[in-house]
């Protein structure tokens, strides 16, 4: 009986989620590119579009919410996505959240956004864990690399104690991420961390940073872009399977009414490019 019961309900809210894919007004979003797939004759592939689009927004609400609000995600990004969702063998939770980790990580997909207005000649500020920075100090990139791994990282610690930020720029090489998050301020173009406390947990809090361990030590620091580099607004995209991003190009704290602070993303910088010497929050 409960079986039944289950099917008869998997059945009404497909029905109920073909009716608003039909009669929805919406011009953007995943529905109206479903209904252009019915009204060209794609029956299978409406009918695979649909059940994949409710497995996306049942595992992952915010991501699915994401990708379908966000005014910097074109249509015909969207169209892809779904494509690639709809010929999944299996609209498993561990299926969808693969692929659409990664459709986010393809290159073609990523920093697509507009260049977000006043960026030009900010200082931004960027809040990473130790232990990633610490992989770029010991990679063989590093200036430090003849060094032996033990040696590395005694020189890793002495180099975030110490209050020099030209050692500090001389000693790390280009940081790990494909891409960085940064966030500036208008007011203050040129101070990013103006009222905002570094202690760890306010980090935490103010950015939206609810995918970092909070046992996790963090590390903050503030930096210039080259005159080839864009910063762009984030997209749902650019930030992956992460649900506490919101799209809009603005940090969104976890709790509290603080405002949110212009947020961008761009290429990798390296160590010449800090402005302020990295530190570890309190």
């Amino acid at each position: 009986m409960e079986n039944i019961i289950a099917t008869v309900a998997r059945l009404v809210g497909f029905a109920a989620e073909v009716g608003r894919c039909v009669f929805s007004g919406e011009n953007t979003g995943f529905r109206p590119l479903l209904r252009g797939w019915l009204r060209s004759g794609q029956l299978v592939r409406f009918i695979r579009g649909v059940r994949a689009c409710r497995a996306f927004r049942r595992w992952q609400p915010q991501v699915y919410a994401n990708f379908n609000d966000d005014q910097h995600v074109s249509q015909e990004m969207r169209n892809r996505l779904v494509r690639s969702l709809e010929s999944l063998d299996s609209y498993t939770k561990e299926a969808i959240e693969s692929r659409v980790e990664s459709f986010c990580w393809s290159g073609t997909n990523q920093r697509q956004g507009p260049e977000s207005p006043g960026s030009r000649g900010a200082t931004f500020g960027h809040v990473m864990e130790t232990g990633k920075l610490r992989k770029v100090f010991t990679s063989t990139q590093s200036p430090t690399s003849a060094f032996t791994p033990k040696d590395q990282l005694r020189l890793f610690r002495d180099l975030i104690d110490r209050d020099n930020l030209t050692q500090q720029r001389a000693a790390i090489g280009v940081f790990p991420e494909y891409q960085m998050f940064g966030f500036f301020q208008l007011p203050h173009l040129h101070d990013p961390f103006a009222g905002v406390s570094t202690k760890a947990s306010e980090l935490r809090r103010r950015l939206g940073l609810g995918k970092v361990d909070p046992d996790e030590e963090l590390l903050h620091f503030a930096y210039r872009l080259r005159d080839d580099q864009i910063a762009h607004i984030p997209t749902a995209a650019d930030a992956d399977l992460d649900p506490y991003f919101r799209p809009g190009g603005y940090t969104k704290p976890l709790w509290g009414d603080d405002d949110g602070l212009p947020e961008v993303v761009h290429t990798p910088i390296d160590g010449s490019q800090l402005q302020r010497r990295i530190e570890r929050a309190t």
